[in-house]
């Protein structure tokens, strides 16, 4: 199979979109572009974020699969459900998945998500409300957040 590289120059540093021929298999901030060598996938997935970042689309509809573990991917799957402006806790999705004690391994799941912005990590905090672990940098997080106006301008880190 094929692999594709795009890169998109988001408000918040430069973002690495790689696909194969099916689907979409990482999105990630980096800060050295390689050559790109987009597919339909790649182009699609640049354009819903431009999308995403004028503030003109909420839910992403790039094809991608989990890949992972059964837990993992029950994760992510949570993950995926909780909608823009909104946020929730690692605690939460642990109890939705039935077992409160498994919140590190929630945040172990989210440190390890290659889709970031398409599967919102970034939605996820503490239970108290602060921000907690972001492949893309706390800073990011809070941006993020603050663009889909989950938390005002404030620093909460």
């Amino acid at each position: 199979m094929s692999e594709y590289i795009q890169h998109y120059n988001s408000p918040i540093g430069n973002i690495k979109i790689q696909a194969n021929d099916d689907y979409l298999e990482s999105v990630s901030f980096v800060n050295l572009t390689e050559q790109n060598n987009p597919n339909e996938i790649t182009n699609l997935a640049s354009n819903q974020l431009h999308e995403y970042f004028m503030l003109k689309r909420k839910l992403f509809t790039i094809p991608f699969r989990f890949q992972g573990t059964s837990f993992s991917n029950s994760v992510l799957q949570e993950v995926v459900k909780i909608k823009y402006g909104r946020t929730a806790s690692y605690k939460t999705i642990a109890n939705v998945l039935g077992n409160e004690n498994k919140v590190r391994a929630v945040g172990n799941v989210n440190s390890r998500n290659q889709l970031l912005i398409v599967i919102p990590c970034h939605r996820i905090i503490g239970s108290k409300g602060q921000l907690i672990g972001y492949a893309g940098g706390l800073n990011r997080k809070q941006w993020l957040l603050e663009h889909e106006g989950s938390i005002t301008q404030q620093r909460l880190f």
